[in-house]
């Protein structure tokens, strides 16, 4: 393999990455620059308990409701622990499972298929819907974000529409 003797490499456009995604792609380029096996460094990899399967998410339950369901019923999360990754009340992630466990009494079936790290959904500036809206569209294109989660595409526009003004009003702030 060839290097670019002189000439600097271009830059990746890493703005677009979550956390995760940016701590392992860091960990890739230091096992490189420093000629060792990427295995030998502690790099976070997803685990179940960090990331959310995208279909609890096409139900009737509101994306808070569904993923405080989630995690406490199928992954035995205590609704601290699920306020503390989620950066949410307790109060409002106990009361979010009791109108879920009214909606919805049977426990979510396991799932497969796309996933999306929880601490995608952590940031308090935006709700969790608008979270996931804004994740999903760093991937997908807003009529197939309405498919993935069951939702109205004219839903999606507004809520993506309502994050990126946020998202705009706090950059403009700091």
């Amino acid at each position: 393999m060839q290097k670019n003797r002189g000439k600097p490499e271009p830059k990746q456009d890493l703005s677009s990455l979550s956390d995760l995604e940016l701590f392992q792609e860091l960990g890739k380029r230091l096992a490189e620059k420093h000629q060792t096996d990427p295995s030998t460094l502690l790099i976070p990899t997803p685990t179940p308990q960090n990331t959310i399967p995208l279909p609890i998410f096409t139900g009737s339950l509101s994306p808070l409701e569904a993923v405080v369901k989630y995690l406490h019923e199928n992954h035995k999360l205590s609704f601290t622990a699920i306020g503390i990754k989620l950066n949410r009340s307790v109060k409002t992630i106990w009361q979010a499972y009791q109108t879920a466990k009214k909606k919805m009494p049977e426990p979510f079936t396991p799932f497969k298929g796309e996933t999306l790290p929880l601490s995608e959904l952590s940031n308090r500036t935006f709700s969790l819907y608008e979270n996931l809206v804004l994740y999903l569209s760093k991937k997908h294109r807003p009529k197939e974000i309405a498919l993935l989660i069951n939702r109205p595409q004219r839903n999606i526009n507004t809520i993506l529409s309502r994050a990126r003004k946020k998202d705009q009003q706090t950059k403009t702030e700091s």
